[in-house]
């Protein structure tokens, strides 16, 4: 069963198991040029949301995310795998 999650409630989760951090701090996403939605998605028991980098060359790519049980955050697949919003969403699909 898939439905959405607010960012601010997968921060929430990150940090209440890993308060020292940096994953989404500003100065961290500004570094990275990281976007974020404002939802992600809670698949069964588990929670991913997409990012979209922005790398020197000014090419923007998309990754997915997963919050893993222990808080912390992994790449799910390749970094900067997708080309567009929709094809990461699409492999979020497939993971169903």
């Amino acid at each position: 069963m898939k439905t959405t999650i607010p960012m601010a409630s997968i921060k929430a989760l990150h940090y209440a198991k890993n308060p020292d951090s940096h994953w989404f701090d500003h100065e961290t996403m500004k570094f990275f040029k990281t976007k974020l939605p404002a939802y992600g998605y809670k698949l069964n028991a588990r929670i991913f949301f997409i990012t979209r980098e922005t790398n020197p060359d000014n090419v923007s790519m998309y990754s997915l995310r997963e919050l893993l049980d222990n808080g912390k955050i992994d790449t799910v697949g390749d970094f900067f795998a997708y080309k567009t919003m929709l094809s990461a969403k699409n492999a979020l699909l497939s993971l169903l």
